[in-house]
């Protein structure tokens, strides 16, 4: 039954593109795993891998000045983090299971992605969903 469910609907997509404004396109294709697509108005479109890797590539691309335009077609994104208390500003945070801390819901603008990063604790920033 989960075959033909998966069937049905198709495979996840294993990679994603998203534009970026900020660093020019040889900085961007130097990052691992991450292919320069076309430049646009607005920025680069990259392609690369999704779920932690994106993640952890998103951080670097922040940290090192880039913004987001869009990630996968989005205009807002919502993101997770750990932290020892619940975040006043989360759409939802909740204790976790098995280990100490909270898991809170962040549901924001794309436009204050690299803004809102920045200003995180290190080691805060759980996942980013780009769907």
């Amino acid at each position: 039954m989960i075959e033909a469910a998966v069937a049905a609907v198709g495979a996840d997509q294993l990679r994603l593109r998203a534009v970026v404004s900020g660093l020019n396109s040889n900085a961007l294709a130097a990052l691992p795993d991450v292919q320069v697509i076309e430049t646009l108005p607005e920025g680069i479109v990259i392609e690369a891998s999704r779920y932690r890797v994106f993640t952890r590539l998103a951080e670097t691309i922040i940290a090192s000045g880039g913004e987001f335009v869009e990630i996968a077609g989005n205009d807002d994104i919502l993101f997770t983090t750990i932290t020892d208390s619940p975040d006043p500003g989360a759409l939802f945070s909740f204790p976790r299971q098995g280990n100490p801390g909270y898991r809170n819901l962040m549901l924001i603008p794309m436009a204050r992605l690299g803004q809102t990063l920045r200003t995180l604790p290190p080691g805060a920033l759980e996942h980013i969903h780009d769907y």
